[in-house]
């Protein structure tokens, strides 16, 4: 029997967030045999004890030869849309403001997939995001703010490397996504590495002052690497 309503959950900061402003739906978690998918499967799991979560777990479907170097897989939320129609008639899928750049995190894909998956099924299907105008920061905010656990923050997973199941890298663009917003609210993390010897926080500054990134975004990040003398 399917559900109202399912959320496709990776285990990362921003969909466990996610699960707590949606009322707790079934959470869908997909395994894709991508570099880090045995870390974001270990998480999953963890979570849905620590949370009491409603978790189906698939692994039907395998996308880790597809993986580029940057940690893209194509068309992998077409994909993972599919699979959570499998479940539930309406699919959540969480995208941050300043990702609608990326074809398959924007408003197009969403009304796109929901057109799509409602003809293939014959009965309406939408596929969501909650937070398509709320920064990663601003979704922590949130959080705090509703008085949920903090300690269940920091369960999370978000980072690009492999076997990081145990601690962050701290080299990576998820490290460091992840790393700003939690500064941001003013909590600490531990890497593997020292996030701010990443050598990619210098390509991130360049790209923010040629106002290649969202304002809102820029400005948070900008805040956090100005404390530690990062902005230069």
């Amino acid at each position: 029997m399917k559900d109202e309503k399912v959320l496709m959950f990776s285990g990362g900061l921003d969909s466990t967030i996610a699960w707590f402003y949606l009322g707790q739906p079934k959470a869908v978690f997909v395994y894709l045999g991508h570099r880090y998918g045995a870390s974001e499967y270990f998480t999953a799991q963890a979570l849905a004890k620590r949370l009491k979560m409603d978790l189906v777990v698939e692994k039907r479907l395998y996308l880790g030869d597809k993986e580029t170097p940057d940690a893209y897989i194509p068309m992998r939320n077409m994909f993972l849309a599919m699979i959570g129609a499998l479940y539930g008639d309406k699919i959540y899928m969480v995208f941050q403001r300043g990702e609608q750049s990326i074809a398959d995190r924007s408003p197009q894909f969403l009304a796109g997939a929901s057109k799509i998956l409602s003809f293939l099924n014959g009965y309406p299907i939408t596929v969501e995001s909650p937070f398509m105008n709320i920064t990663k920061a601003r979704m922590i905010e949130w959080y705090l703010k509703k008085g949920y656990p903090v300690d269940v923050l920091y369960k999370t997973f978000s980072c690009f490397c492999q076997d990081s199941q145990y601690a962050p890298c701290g080299e990576c663009s998820a490290c460091f996504r992840r790393w700003i917003a939690f500064q941001y609210n003013g909590l600490d993390l531990t890497f593997q590495k020292d996030i701010k010897q990443w050598s990619g926080i210098g390509a991130y500054v360049q790209k923010m002052t040629a106002g290649v990134y969202d304002t809102e975004r820029v400005l948070e990040t900008r805040t956090v690497l100005e404390r530690w003398g990062l902005w230069k």
